[in-house]
């Protein structure tokens, strides 16, 4: 983890050589879409002035332009393509009516702000609000970045408790196609907690499709890790107080914002243990649970005991090697 840090280190600061290089390329571009692009998009799609302030804004944004542009190998074109796509998206909401309890954010400057996601409280029917309250925290995580001209903020997932199905269902392609394209490159890196064995197939495919640039800002931590190196990622041990709730994120300290009864389970989990035989315990330990609840097990279980220690004795005496009969 110590070679992590100083990876993101002097990522960050080639990013700042680059967005200094390019600089010229993208005021051109700015021009352009202020000049061209925007008034275009009005008149044809018959586009309101709240949408031409919000993609002025957008626009005006280097950051998010300089980002934008890296992602297309600096080329103008696919740039300017890339940009007309992300102004056709709906504009983020300026208030949320249902926020979802898995997304929150802590700010610790001078580090950069942190986004916790956590899946424990993902379910199936509060996949919406939890889509509408992750792109109101980009949004606001953009205008932050804008404000204090850092580049990427930090991601901190927990996947203790998520499905995989919900997950490759809707929030994957949700996320590649409506929020990518909108925030490209905004992470910079992203550290997974509570990882279990389950994801090992899902990882084994994603990273055989996404590209070496995003693997290298993907690091599988504990806790421990997050402690030791990256402080500024962890949560509180009080209750978080959700994004949604804050009057602006310009906060200092955590005694100015409210309080939430949010908890997360990144303090809970103990780190996971990717083995055989932890495999092995835990289906033995819930198949043991699932047992001692049956009626059936109460009144048979001195007759399953018995049957048990017959197969183990069997299985000894099977393996013992014969000694050979003297003639």
């Amino acid at each position: 983890m110590a070679d992590a840090r100083l990876t993101l280190t002097h990522k960050s600061q080639a990013l700042e050589i680059l967005r200094t290089t390019h600089q010229a390329s993208i005021s051109e571009l700015q021009i352009e879409a202020l000049d061209d692009l925007i008034p275009t998009l009005q008149e044809e799609l018959a586009l309101d002035e709240k949408w031409r302030e919000w993609a002025e804004a957008y626009v005006e944004d280097d950051g998010t332009l300089f980002r934008m542009h890296r992602k297309h190998g600096f080329s103008k074109s696919s740039t300017f393509s890339a940009l007309r796509n992300a102004l056709l998206l709906p504009p983020p909401r300026a208030e949320l009516s249902e926020p979802h309890p898995s997304v929150t954010l802590t700010i610790s400057p001078p580090d950069p702000p942190t986004l916790h996601i956590c899946l424990t409280y993902l379910t199936h029917t509060s996949l919406h609000s939890f889509k509408q309250t992750l792109l109101f925290c980009y949004e606001k995580l953009r205008l932050y970045l804008l404000e204090h001209e850092q580049l990427g903020f930090y991601c901190v997932l927990d996947l203790g408790g998520a499905r995989i199905r919900d997950i490759l269902s809707d929030i994957v392609p949700w996320y590649t196609t409506d929020l990518q394209p909108r925030y490209p490159s905004m992470c910079a890196a992203t550290f997974i907690i509570n990882y279990t064995w389950m994801y090992g197939g899902l990882w084994s495919v994603f990273r055989r499709i996404a590209p070496a640039q995003a693997l290298s800002r993907i690091f599988f931590v504990t806790m421990e890790d997050l402690e030791m190196y990256f402080p500024a990622c962890l949560a509180p041990p009080e209750p978080l107080s959700p994004v949604y709730s804050y009057p602006s994120l310009s906060h200092v300290s955590w005694e100015e914002r409210p309080h939430s009864p949010i908890h997360f389970s990144v303090l809970e989990h103990p780190p996971p243990q990717r083995t055989r035989w932890k495999l092995f315990m835990t289906l033995t330990r819930m198949l043991g649970e699932r047992m001692r609840s049956a009626r059936w097990w109460k009144r048979w279980r001195w007759f399953g005991w018995i049957l048990l220690l017959l197969v183990v004795r069997w299985w000894f005496t099977r393996r013992r090697p014969r000694r050979p009969v003297p003639r």
